[in-house]
């Protein structure tokens, strides 16, 4: 590259010094500026230093400091515990009941750990209409195998020894039927799925 710019060089001066182009044949360019990879300065006009620019890209580019990462691991949030009693009652449940020509009722009970549960089931009679549910509720251990339950507002004692659990319901007191007939106790027995 340096020999083809010596060359242009020369090449140009024997041009000049023959006299074959003259000042009427040369054209105003704008000149082309070529932008050198570590070169800083931008300002043609600026005056050159006698000593090197002692900048460090670093510094120039004003990058912060990384500051260094401590010894200690990150905090990570604690899982909750389960409740006292979850390992009786945490789990899937299924069961039904019924009371010959009144009704006849299927649940689906998932409880968890943390004291929430959520209860599916049907109402079926030809006597107070059929429903559907599917209602939150919240558990709380008692003791031994005693534990009570909170759904719709009302308290349900409720009996699980790990492989059975049974309560008393009143369809009509926890919202299930919208019928006053329905406003009887039945016993519901659900057995682990």
């Amino acid at each position: 590259m340096a020999f083809d710019i010596f060359a242009a060089i020369m090449a140009v001066l024997s041009v000049l010094s023959f006299g074959l182009i003259g000042p009427a044949d040369v054209a105003e360019e704008t000149p082309q500026i070529e932008i050198l990879s570590g070169v800083t300065d931008t300002d043609p006009e600026a005056a050159e230093s006698d000593t090197p620019s002692a900048v460090s890209d670093a510094d120039e580019l004003q990058i912060p400091a990384v500051p260094d990462e401590p010894d200690t691991p990150p905090v990570t949030p604690a899982v909750p515990a389960d409740k006292p009693g979850a390992d009786l009652i945490a789990g899937t449940w299924k069961g039904s009941s019924s009371v010959p020509f009144v009704a006849s009722m299927t649940f689906h009970a998932e409880v968890s750990a943390d004291g929430t549960a959520q209860f599916r089931g049907t109402v079926d009679s030809s006597l107070f209409g059929d429903s559907t549910f599917d209602i939150p509720a919240t558990w709380e251990y008692r003791g031994g195998t005693a534990f009570n339950t909170v759904v719709e507002g009302v308290d349900t004692p409720v009996a699980c020894d790990g492989n059975t659990l049974s309560f008393q319901a009143n369809p009509y007191k926890l919202g299930l039927v919208d019928n006053e007939m329905a406003d009887r106790n039945f016993t519901i027995e659900l057995r682990r799925v």
